[in-house]
């Protein structure tokens, strides 16, 4: 388990005590609690990319033609010379 060392203004040692506080935590144990909800979120999270339009466009269709049977599995590349 790695140490952290952290030094907080007196403001900011205010406010995360008055929080803590409300939670029934000490300051520590409230920043501990912090770090692991942040470590927890960042495991957990599903990055989700955007595609343009250009390119979500021509995945729909790519989708539609393997729905229709349109597509063609190929095993390598050389397969591809048969398309």
């Amino acid at each position: 388990m790695q140490k952290i060392q952290i030094t907080l203004t007196p403001e900011e040692t205010n406010a995360i005590g008055f929080r803590a506080k409300k939670l029934g935590f000490s300051v520590t144990k409230y920043v501990r609690f912090l770090v692991a909800k942040e470590a927890n979120d960042v495991v957990n999270h599903e990055t989700v990319q955007t595609l343009s339009t250009k390119l979500e466009n021509e995945t729909l269709k790519a989708l539609a033609e393997h729905k229709n049977h349109e597509s063609y599995e190929l095993s390598s590349f050389e397969d591809l010379d048969t398309v």
